[in-house]
């Protein structure tokens, strides 16, 4: 029986996706045992969160990714999953208290300081653009290889009417990641956008 249990734990565990199983009950059966196998081991919880959030039950998925983080004050995924769900309801002030409250226990946690900087750029765009906007600038000379930072940056640039300056960041984007066609698509997209308003620039 324990063994059942064990193996029913570590196939729950790689259910990252209800596409992946041919019914979510059968899903939910799996996690459910998985956490009566082991009712400490945070990480079919989270799962279990990941599941329901997946099917719209939002208040049960944030309760299940907080008891996964309260079993495991420092896992990433938990905390990951409970602020970015937070934050899809916009309720940012609880999504930064959580991610902060995490971040004093792992500094070294880049991908939640990370996260916590999305919200905090997320929340400058609502309030002010053009402050997101510096806030973005500030940061280029450090951050000018990373994919990511340059196509939010490109979207600043176009939100704020600066379709030039838009167009230049989605082909850098580009350039470091041309296999998502995202990336190709945008950096079309704003260039045409540029030249139809400005004209051919030379590049």
């Amino acid at each position: 029986l324990a063994s059942l249990h064990h193996l029913l734990a570590r196939q729950a565990r790689q259910v990252g996706h209800p596409s992946e199983v041919q019914h979510v009950a059968d899903a939910r059966r799996l996690y459910a045992e998985a956490r009566e196998a082991d009712p400490l081991d945070p990480d079919p919880i989270n799962n279990s969160g990941g599941l329901e959030e997946e099917f719209g039950q939002l208040a049960t998925a944030q309760a299940l990714y907080a008891e996964a983080l309260r079993l495991n004050p420092t896992g990433v995924d938990a905390v990951m999953n409970l602020a970015g769900s937070l934050a899809r309801e916009r309720r940012f002030d609880e999504a930064r208290e959580r991610l902060q409250a995490f971040l004093e226990l792992s500094p070294g946690a880049m991908d939640v300081r990370q996260l916590l900087e999305r919200i905090d750029l997320v929340v400058a765009r609502i309030a002010d653009p053009e402050g997101a906007l510096a806030m973005l600038e500030a940061q280029l000379s450090e951050r000018s290889t990373d994919p990511d930072f340059l196509f939010e940056l490109a979207a600043l640039y176009e939100e704020t009417g600066r379709l030039e300056q838009a167009c230049r960041s989605f082909q850098a984007a580009q350039l470091l990641r041309p296999e998502d066609p995202r990336f190709q698509a945008q950096a079309r997209r704003a260039c045409r956008l540029s030249e139809s308003r400005d004209g051919p620039s030379g590049r």
